[in-house]
């Protein structure tokens, strides 16, 4: 599971702030922390940096929409699942990028999830069984 070790600040850079960034094959340990755009950050997504927190997409699941070695950017305030979207979610083997929908009402609550290269094969798990991370909300690759 993700540690919820606080956001640590790198030097001073106008107009830039430092996001935490998970450490690539560690799981649930913060790296060194990525410089973004403050007006990203702050402008766009109406947050702080400690709000987020950047990971590299592992693996061809989320292709063609996001491809291996993918940075994105995951909101940690937006772990209610309100609208179907993209989520970092851990089922217990670390950390990785689905689609989910909430489903159930009142006391029981489902999530089904999937990916971009299959979704036929969507699977439903109980809320009790995964820690949604939050949401993502920017991607960046190298061309």
């Amino acid at each position: 599971m993700l540690s919820q070790r606080a956001y640590r600040p790198q030097s001073e850079i106008p107009g830039y702030v430092s996001v935490a960034r998970l450490a690539v094959n560690v799981e649930g340990e913060f790296g060194e922390p990525i410089l973004l755009p403050e007006d990203l950050i702050r402008g766009e997504l109406y947050g702080k940096p400690g709000d987020f927190i950047c990971m590299k997409v592992d693996g061809p699941t989320m292709s063609p929409l996001l491809e291996d070695g993918d940075q994105v950017l995951v909101d940690r305030r937006s772990t209610p699942v309100s609208d179907p979207g993209l989520f970092a979610v851990d089922e217990g083997g670390g950390l990785v990028v689905k689609w989910l929908a909430a489903l159930g009402d009142g006391d029981r609550q489902w999530y089904r999830l999937w990916t971009e290269e299959c979704p036929a094969a969507a699977y439903t798990v109980s809320a009790n069984r995964i820690q949604i991370v939050g949401r993502l909300v920017w991607a960046g690759r190298l061309l």
